[in-house]
C-alpha cells in the first residue's frame, strides 16, 4: 500500500527519467517515467539511438560538446539542454546530466543520463530574450538626449531631449556641480569618478544609474561618454543620456520570474528526491515491525508491536500529507521558511524509523542547549534529520549498540548542528573526494543508492549553509551543519540596494 502511495506521489511530481546507453548512444535501459514525459514506452526506445530523437539543430552540438568528450574521457560529467522528439511529434526541452560509467581499465562502457523536462522554463527564457531584443531594436532612440562638455571651461551643450529627461527648461540649465546631485546615494560617486577618469585619462564610460529629475521623479537612466582627445589631451566629452526606466523595470520583473521558475523547478526536484528517498526508510521500518509481529510470542508483545505499527503508519501518512501541502504551496509561492521546533522534528524522524530503532536497540541522545528552534524550510530540515538518522542506523557497527548524539551550538549568530554516531565509520583517506557525490556508496554489504548524502548537502547549500564530515572506520562519524553561513557573512557587506538609495 505504501509503495503505491509513494509511486502515486512521485508520478504526479517528477518530470525526470534516467536512461543508460552504450558508448555509441543505443539505449540499453529506459526508466518507466519516460512515458509520462515523452509519451514513449521504455520498450519502444530500447535499442534505438539517442540521435534519432535529437532536434536536427542539436545533433552536432551533442556530438562535439557532450558525447565525444564523455567517451574520450576528457569530462567526468556534463550538463546540456537539448530538444528531444516526443511521441506526439513535438519537441520537449530536456536538461541532461551525462555521466560516463567506466570499467576498471578506465574505458567508458556505458553512459547514464538523468533528464528533466524544462520546456516551461525554456519557453519563458525565449520570451524574455525576445523582449530584450525588442527593447534594444525598437527602443534605442526613445527618450535619448545628447550632451557635450568642454574639458577646459566646463561649458555644456544639451539637446532638447536632455532637458526633457532632467525636467528643466532650456533657460534653467543646472550648473556643473548640480548635475551630479540628480544621481542619488552611491550613484553620485560612481558618476563623479567616471567623469573624472574620462577628463583626466580619456576613459569612456557607459553606466546605468538611478536618477531623480528636477520634479522629483525617480527613474533609471543610461549615461554614456566618449572623450575627444587632441594632442594627447582630453578637450571635450561627447555623451548621451537615455531614460531606461521602463526597460530596467521590465528586465527586473522578467529576471525575477525566471529566478522564481528556476527556484520552483529545483524545489520540485528536491521534493521528488525527498519523497523517493525518505519514504524508503519508514517503509523499511514498517516491514521490520511486521516481521517482529510475526515472530512475537506473547499477546502482550504482539499488542506492543501493533501499537508501534499504528504510530509508524500514522507518521508516514502525516509525512505524505505534509509533502502534498508543501508542493501545492510551492506552485503558488515557492518554498517558504518557518519557525521549527528541532525537538519535534527529531521526534517525527524517530516515529518514522521506529522499527529500526527498536530492532537495533539504538539510543538517541539530545543536547539542544545551543538552540532548539530555527527559522528554516520545514521540509528541508525534516529531510536532513531523517537522512542522517537513517544512515546512522543503516551503517551501524556490528560490535556495539548504536548511539546517536544530536547537539546544537549557537556562536556569533551561526546555527550549528552536530550529528554524531558510533557506527561503522568511513575511511576518509580513501573516500574523501567522493563522500557527497551522487550514487557513491562506501559499505558494499549495506543497502543504499548513494543519494542521501548528496541530497542532504544540496539542500543545506541551497539555503546558504555548509556540511562537513569527520569519520574514522569502526569509530563513528560526525556531521557538522552550519545552517546560515552565507546569511551571517552577508551582514558584513553593504547591500547594493542600499548603495543606490537616496
Amino acid at each position: 500500500m505504501f509503495k503505491e502511495i509513494a509511486e502515486n506521489f512521485k508520478s504526479q511530481l517528477t518530470k525526470e527519467f534516467i536512461c543508460i546507453y552504450d558508448p555509441i548512444g543505443n539505449f540499453e535501459y529506459v526508466e518507466e517515467s519516460v512515458e509520462r514525459v515523452l509519451g514513449y514506452s521504455p520498450e519502444k526506445m530500447l535499442h534505438t539511438n539517442i540521435y534519432e530523437y535529437l532536434h536536427v539543430e542539436d545533433k552536432a552540438f551533442f556530438e562535439m560538446i557532450v558525447h565525444l568528450p564523455i567517451i574520450n574521457g576528457s569530462q567526468s560529467s556534463l550538463n546540456a539542454d537539448l530538444r528531444f522528439l516526443k511521441a506526439s511529434g513535438s519537441y520537449a526541452w530536456l536538461s541532461f546530466r551525462i555521466i560516463p560509467l567506466k570499467n576498471e581499465a578506465g574505458i567508458v562502457e556505458n553512459i547514464i543520463s538523468i533528464s528533466n523536462d524544462v520546456t516551461d522554463f525554456m519557453e519563458m527564457k525565449e520570451q524574455y530574450e525576445k523582449k530584450q531584443s525588442l527593447l534594444l531594436n525598437t527602443g534605442q532612440m526613445a527618450q535619448l538626449g545628447a550632451w557635450e562638455l568642454d574639458a577646459a571651461t566646463f561649458t555644456r551643450v544639451w539637446s532638447k531631449e536632455t532637458y526633457e529627461i532632467y525636467e528643466v527648461s532650456e533657460n534653467n540649465k543646472p550648473d556643473f556641480e548640480s548635475i551630479f546631485k540628480h544621481f542619488p546615494g552611491e550613484a553620485e560617486n560612481i558618476l563623479r569618478k567616471a567623469t573624472q577618469n574620462a577628463l583626466e585619462h580619456g576613459v569612456a564610460f557607459d553606466l546605468n544609474l538611478p536618477f531623480v529629475t528636477a520634479k522629483d521623479k525617480k527613474i533609471w537612466v543610461r549615461v554614456m561618454a566618449t572623450p575627444k582627445i587632441n594632442l594627447g589631451k582630453v578637450v571635450k566629452l561627447h555623451g548621451l543620456i537615455q531614460n531606461i526606466d521602463k526597460e530596467v523595470n521590465d528586465s527586473l520583473v522578467l529576471k525575477s520570474m525566471v529566478r522564481q521558475l528556476t527556484k520552483q523547478n529545483r524545489q520540485l526536484e528536491d521534493f521528488t528526491h525527498i519523497l523517493s528517498h525518505n519514504v524508503r526508510g519508514p517503509i523499511s521500518s514498517l516491514t521490520t515491525l511486521l516481521s517482529m509481529l510475526e515472530n512475537a510470542d506473547s499477546p502482550e508483545e504482539k499488542s506492543e508491536i501493533m501499537d508501534m505499527l499504528k504510530m509508524s503508519s500514522k507518521s508516514l501518512e502525516d509525512l505524505l500529507n505534509e509533502l502534498k501541502e508543501v508542493i501545492n504551496a510551492t506552485h503558488v509561492r515557492g518554498i517558504e521558511s518557518q519557525e521549527n521546533d528541532l525537538e519535534q522534528v527529531i521526534n517525527d524522524a524517530e516515529g518514522l524509523l521506529r522499527g529500526e530503532i527498536v530492532q537495533t536497540k539504538a539510543t538517541i541522545v539530545r543536547n539542544l542547549e545551543g538552540w532548539s528552534k530555527i527559522y528554516y524550510p520545514k521540509i528541508y530540515l525534516e529531510s536532513i534529520i531523517m537522512n542522517l538518522m537513517s544512515n546512522a542506523l543503516k551503517y551501524r557497527s556490528e560490535s556495539r549498540l548504536p548511539v546517536i548524539t544530536i547537539e546544537t551550538i549557537l556562536v556569533n549568530g551561526l546555527y550549528t548542528l552536530k550529528f554524531s554516531d558510533n557506527g561503522a565509520g568511513i575511511d576518509l583517506v580513501k573516500h574523501k573526494d567522493n563522500i557527497f557525490k551522487l550514487y557513491k556508496t562506501f559499505h558494499p554489504t549495506k543497502p543504499g543508492k548513494g543519494l542521501g548524502l548528496f541530497m542532504t548537502k544540496s539542500q543545506i547549500e541551497a539555503m546558504g549553509g555548509t556540511l562537513a564530515i569527520e569519520s574514522q572506520p569502526n569509530v563513528g562519524t560526525t556531521f557538522t551543519i552550519v545552517f546560515n553561513k552565507e546569511k551571517v557573512a552577508d551582514k558584513e557587506l553593504p547591500l547594493v540596494a542600499e548603495l543606490l538609495q537616496a
